[in-house]
């Protein structure tokens, strides 16, 4: 059965596939920033920090499932032969924006967790271990590939401690229940954060990559313009910098030190 195709405002290649989630996380993502505003530096309670925690959980499994379904495609609407360069520039930023703000969310959530759970623990192994398990992994898989079952080893047992981290601190004071929840909230969130951030960054990388090759481009394309000095190379706006001269006939782009 054939896909219906439907109009996108950030571009307009949808295959009635999964961008329409799209729409519904820059939504949450938008809720969950005014959420995050009315905090006010300290950790949220009762009905805004029920209301604030379903949000996240939400936004997390939408972009979870829309990763797994979407693939390589999942940022089409950064790619200008799909929707344009003024479209992939606007959600580049877009993107950028929701980045940070869930960057935010995610440490704010689970610190909210943390508190009304009555409990605490410890967030080291489990965030330096995303940290060092993404640079030591793609480190190996470039140079030293044999040894990247052991690096998933070695994170793996990291998400175990921090696991067991949360249940010691939490299940004494607040129960069960709150112990699942921070463990849910932990688990969901950085995974989440973490592919959408290393997605993200990946266009960052393509981005600061195509910024200097044009100002490489641009720069030879002025200095040719420009005409350059056959003897000393210093030729620029008829003056030679490099014996500071004039240049009487910038024609022959020689410096008239050499006539």
């Amino acid at each position: 059965m054939d896909s219906v195709e439907f109009d996108l405002p950030f571009g307009g290649i949808g295959k009635g596939n999964s961008e329409w989630m799209t729409y519904v996380i820059v939504v949450i993502s938008v809720l969950l920033f005014i959420v995050r505003r009315k905090r006010n530096n300290t950790p949220l309670e009762d009905g805004l920090h029920v209301f604030n925690v379903i949000l996240f959980l939400s936004v997390s499994v939408l972009e979870l499932t829309y990763l797994s379904l979407m693939g390589s495609d999942a940022i089409w609407f950064c790619t200008p032969d799909k929707v344009g360069w003024l479209w992939t520039i606007i959600d580049f930023i877009i993107f950028g924006i929701i980045v940070y703000n869930q960057f935010m969310c995610f440490f704010n959530t689970l610190a909210d967790v943390e508190y009304n759970s009555c409990g605490s623990f410890s967030k080291y192994w489990g965030i330096y271990s995303w940290i060092w398990g993404i640079i030591i992994g793609v480190i190996s898989s470039f140079f030293l590939p044999v040894i990247l079952p052991f690096v998933g080893i070695a994170f793996a047992v990291c998400q175990l401690v921090q696991i067991v981290l949360i249940f010691r601190g939490v299940l004494s004071k607040g129960g069960w229940g709150h112990a699942f929840l921070c463990l849910v909230v932990y688990l969901l969130g950085s995974l989440s954060t973490v592919l959408i951030l290393v997605h993200f960054v990946v266009l960052l990388l393509i981005v600061v990559v195509g910024y200097f090759v044009l100002k490489v481009i641009g720069s030879a394309s002025s200095l040719s313009s420009k005409g350059c000095c056959r003897s000393c190379g210093h030729y620029n706006n008829n003056y030679c910098l490099y014996h500071c001269i004039d240049i009487y006939d910038p024609d022959c782009k020689t410096c008239n030190y050499y006539k």
